[in-house]
């Protein structure tokens, strides 16, 4: 009894593999599409939520401010160079001891 087993066994895996290697060959030629397509989804998924996000909460912070578009638009340059301005600013008074100690080194 155990030898049938074994037998039927060892026959499905070797039907499983035989059939893998079929659909391999069959499937080729998507295969290389469908890995760019992984490959480029998994990387720039998280991009596009965070962009998607961002908009998102723009957009609704323009709503409730009652701010026309054309402006908003208009403002986003001013409001990006204050963004960044803001976040420069924070990182050298975190590490301000840090960039005096080089500035005085020298």
């Amino acid at each position: 009894q155990s030898t049938w087993d074994n037998t039927a066994a060892i026959i499905f895996i070797l039907l499983t593999a035989g059939i893998a290697v079929v659909l391999y060959f069959v499937l080729e030629i998507f295969l290389r599409p469908l890995l760019w397509a992984v490959l480029s989804g998994t990387a720039l998924y998280p991009i596009k939520f965070q962009l998607t996000t961002a908009t998102r909460e723009w957009l609704i912070r323009q709503r409730d401010t009652e701010t026309p578009l054309i402006v908003a638009c208009g403002m986003l340059p001013i409001e990006a160079a204050n963004f960044i301005s803001e976040l420069i600013f924070t990182q050298f008074i975190k590490k301000y001891k840090l960039y005096l100690s080089l500035i005085l080194s020298f």
